[in-house]
């Protein structure tokens, strides 16, 4: 199946549910990613990376039509105290390096980001992956050797767990 054929199928699916949604809208994604380790490898029975560490993507979308917001940005940033030569909003600059949740999502500083968000219309988009499982899930999907669902799904989760 094609994916002009899926995103069609799609699209009906959630009008069927919300008729009033529209698809038909551009974004500008603006993203970030962390522990993006690329590439597995064993050594000396060890990986080159920290399985428990999972890749995060994540950031802001705006609509095509709200793009004009340098002057708010830049009152933004003066508002959170960030230095006028940053030309992007890192996590580290709300809420601190090494900061754990609870203290950073009571801080003055993401509740002032938040809102800013809000009001602006622009959306927050975040996805956290295994790197570890989906490299492997790859790895045994593209074996034809599984034919049985159930079986392809106890090897990965063996492979993931030996590991």
């Amino acid at each position: 199946m094609e994916y002009g054929e899926i995103k069609e199928q799609a699209t009906r699916f959630y009008k069927s549910i919300d008729n009033t949604l529209n698809f038909d809208v551009n974004y500008s994604f603006y993203y970030d990613e962390t522990n993006n380790c690329r590439i597995f490898r064993i050594k000396n029975r060890k990986l080159n990376f920290d399985k428990n560490k999972d890749f995060i993507l994540g950031g802001v979308a705006l609509e095509k039509d709200n793009q004009n917001i340098k002057d708010d940005f830049i009152e933004l940033r003066n508002k959170l105290k960030i230095q006028t030569n940053l030309k992007e909003i890192k996590f580290k600059n709300i809420c601190g390096q090494g900061s754990n949740f609870l203290k950073c999502i009571s801080s003055k500083n993401i509740r002032y980001f938040l809102s800013w968000l809000l009001g602006k219309d622009i959306y927050i988009h975040f996805q956290v992956l295994d790197n570890l499982y989906y490299s492997l899930v790859d790895i045994i999907d593209s074996l034809d050797t599984f034919n049985n669902l159930d079986k392809t799904n106890y090897y990965k989760t063996l492979l993931y767990q030996w590991i």
